[in-house]
């Protein structure tokens, strides 16, 4: 369900932009695949002081990314997701998409991998009747 992971990569030079949407588009797709629906999966990879940022929130049609990481040899690796499925199912989908993307070309720093279900919320206020508004538009 929920999933918070942070990590370093260090290798190749490497188009961290082109990266982060390749990343995000695979992930996407296995959701799509298995008809899981997703809350939100962001992605933040960081380069000193650029960075890039991706979300999707849907299928793969909702894929957004802002700014730019650049090219070098090593990135921090931020991600988060929300996605309709048990926490493991989600962890093992992370993990080999991130294994896909990784391949042998970079060496990884794992600094946070974190997986759970959240509770069911639980509102501090509820109304006990409905009320209706005359305000015209």
């Amino acid at each position: 369900m929920l999933s918070a992971y942070e990590f370093i990569l260090r290798g190749e030079p490497t188009d961290w932009d082109m990266f982060t949407r390749t990343f995000l588009l695979n992930l996407s797709k296995v959701f799509d695949e298995n008809n899981y629906a997703v809350g939100h999966v962001k992605v933040i990879a960081e380069n000193g002081k650029r960075f890039i940022a991706g979300n999707i929130t849907g299928n793969g049609e909702t894929l957004l990314l802002r700014g730019s990481a650049g090219t070098d040899e090593q990135i921090k690796l931020i991600i988060n997701a929300r996605v309709e499925t048990t926490p493991e199912n989600l962890d093992a989908i992370v993990r080999e998409t991130l294994q896909q993307s990784v391949s042998d070309k970079y060496d990884v720093e794992v600094i946070a991998w974190k997986y759970l279900q959240p509770g069911r919320p639980q509102p501090t206020h509820r109304f006990t009747e409905v009320v209706s508004s005359n305000l015209q538009p």
